[in-house]
């Protein structure tokens, strides 16, 4: 752990510096995603990264992502393991850090096997490999700890090819995570052209992770539990989301419609998301701020933001309806 310490600081220092920004949840991914990742990288596809880094270092990128904090928490509406699946299974696409640290790895082994043009590789087959196959042949106790950590990973096909006889990480990375369920409503995730902040807001919703005054009460938390869109009902995830007749034009045939791929069904899936997310964010009005807008404000709003994050033929057709 010492010797790996200064990767732990990079990280934790990043995650420091924005701690103090007003960050939104799909912000907080997009960081993870790109600026956290890219600090590992390197030295994902050198060594291979003992599970209790690793461990670590997904503990706090959880942590940044549900809390915006730079300290280790166990808050978290999803699993981090559901947070890294692919958008297709009901995931938000983050790189699993040990599956692919392994096909890094897995990359290095293929390079050995079937490259012969750097100085690295040229070494170690002069003084390691001696012409012998590179799944028979032992390493020595006293070759260095990443020679020794790179013979031992496992699972490489080195037939695997790519694109122009090559054999890339990502290939590798798919075969790691392996084929998984897809869920329904992917289609209503891809392309989806509308805001982060309401399409990060539409993935919790879908899965029922929104805290609602329902999952509240169950938690023994002391909250009214009547709906405040409407003033009638007990607000439930279900209420809120798709039968409060005051602010809600969701429908199953709305979200039915919004699956298809036409222009039409990109409008609306952009219109579900956008409405969903001024739906929750009313509601916390309400509630936090006892402050709330007009119906006619919000569906001028939602229009307003998806003219501005509209592009192409969407563009064009949405500017239409609205004129």
């Amino acid at each position: 752990m010492t010797q790996w310490q200064p990767l732990i600081d990079k990280i934790v220092a990043k995650i420091s510096s924005w701690t103090a920004r007003k960050l939104s949840y799909a912000g907080r991914v997009q960081l993870i995603r790109t600026v956290l990742f890219g600090v590992q990288s390197y030295w994902s596809q050198i060594f291979l990264m003992p599970s209790k880094v690793i461990k670590l270092i997904e503990a706090y990128c959880r942590s940044f992502m549900w809390s915006g904090t730079n300290v280790i928490t166990k808050r978290a509406l999803i699993s981090w393991d559901k947070v890294c699946q692919p958008k297709s299974a009901g995931g938000l696409n983050i790189l699993n850090l040990k599956s692919w640290n392994k096909a890094a790895i897995l990359k290095l082994q293929w390079d050995l096997a079937t490259k012969a043009d750097k100085l690295w590789i040229k070494w170690i087959h002069m003084y390691y490999i001696k012409g012998h196959s590179l799944d028979t042949v032992k390493v020595p106790k006293q070759a260095s700890w990443m020679v020794q950590k790179i013979r031992t990973v496992a699972g490489l096909n080195t037939q695997m090819q790519g694109d122009n006889g090559k054999c890339r990480i990502k290939q590798l990375y798919l075969q790691q995570i392996g084929a998984l369920p897809k869920v329904e409503w992917k289609t209503i995730m891809f392309s989806n052209l509308a805001t982060p902040k309401a399409l990060f807001s539409m993935w919790l919703i879908i899965q029922e992770r929104m805290m609602t005054t329902d999952r509240l009460n169950k938690w023994n938390i002391n909250v009214d539990p009547i709906c405040v869109l409407c003033g009638n009902h007990p607000e439930t995830h279900a209420h809120l989301f798709w039968e409060c007749t005051n602010k809600n034009v969701g429908s199953a045939w709305f979200v039915e419609k919004a699956k298809k791929k036409t222009v039409e069904g990109q409008l609306l899936r952009m219109v579900l998301a956008e409405n969903l997310y001024s739906i929750w964010t009313e509601r916390n009005h309400r509630v936090f701020e006892k402050a709330h807008k007009d119906t006619k404000s919000i569906i001028t709003e939602i229009a307003y933001t998806c003219n501005v994050w509209a592009e192409g033929k969407l563009k064009e057709v949405l500017q239409q309806r609205l004129l």
